[in-house]
C-alpha cells in the first residue's frame, strides 16, 4: 500500500490522475485497485475515469489512520496517522503520538516521510507556500522531527518554449541573407 502510494505521486506528479492507470499500477504491486485502495484503504477517491489521493484527514478510521491505534499494518497508515495529527492538534501532540510508537527512531517511518518528499510536487505559491497541502504538512514534521532529512527539492517552473521566426527559426542570423544579396550583386 505504502508503494502504491509513493509510485502514484511519483509517476502522475499530482493528486488526480487517470483510473486506469492506478489499476495499472495496483496489478504491478499485487493489489486490487477497487478493494483494496479504494474501499478498504480509502487511499483514492473514484470520479468517473479518475481517482483523486486522499489526504490523511479523508482517510480517518479507526484502526487505519487513528491516533488511538495501537500499530499501524501500512507504515503509510502511520505517517498519514502523524501528519493528521500535526495538522489537527500541533506538534506538541504530534510528538507525543511519534514517541508512543517508537517513530522517531523508526527507519521504515523516516525512509517513507523522505520518499513522499521526493515525490509529492514541491510548487510552491506567490507567498512561498507549499500548494500541496501534505507537502506542507511534511515539511513542518521535518523541521520539527527529523531536520537530519535534506530539505524538499524545489519544483523547477515550466519552461516556457519561445516561438522561432518565420524564416528560420529564434536563432537565424539575418545578416546571413544580406551578406548573399551583396555577393549576387558583383
Amino acid at each position: 500500500m505504502t508503494d502504491w502510494v509513493l509510485m502514484a505521486w511519483d509517476a502522475f506528479k499530482a493528486a488526480e490522475f487517470p483510473a486506469d492507470e492506478a489499476r495499472k499500477l495496483a496489478l504491478a504491486l499485487g493489489l486490487d485497485l477497487e478493494a483494496s485502495i479504494v474501499r478498504e484503504k480509502k487511499l483514492v477517491a473514484k470520479k468517473q475515469s479518475t481517482v483523486v489521493l486522499n489526504e490523511p484527514i479523508a482517510r480517518r478510521k479507526k484502526g487505519m489512520v487513528d491516533p488511538d491505534a495501537d500499530g499501524f499494518l501500512h507504515i503509510i497508515d502511520a505517517v498519514h496517522t502523524a501528519m493528521m495529527i500535526y495538522d489537527e492538534d500541533g506538534a506538541k501532540a504530534c510528538g507525543v503520538f511519534l514517541a508512543k510508537h517508537g517513530l522517531k527512531s523508526d527507519s521504515r517511518f523516516k525512509a517513507c516521510i523522505e520518499a513522499m518528499m521526493k515525490a509529492i510536487p514541491t510548487t510552491r505559491d506567490k507567498k512561498g507556500a507549499f500548494i500541496r497541502p501534505e507537502m506542507k504538512t511534511l515539511e513542518a514534521l521535518r523541521l520539527a522531527f527529523f531536520d537530519d532529512l535534506p530539505p524538499p527539492k524545489e519544483d523547477e517552473p515550466p519552461k516556457v518554449e519561445t516561438q522561432g521566426s518565420l524564416f528560420g527559426g529564434a536563432d537565424a542570423d539575418v545578416g546571413d541573407a544580406d551578406e548573399e544579396d551583396e555577393g549576387d550583386e558583383e
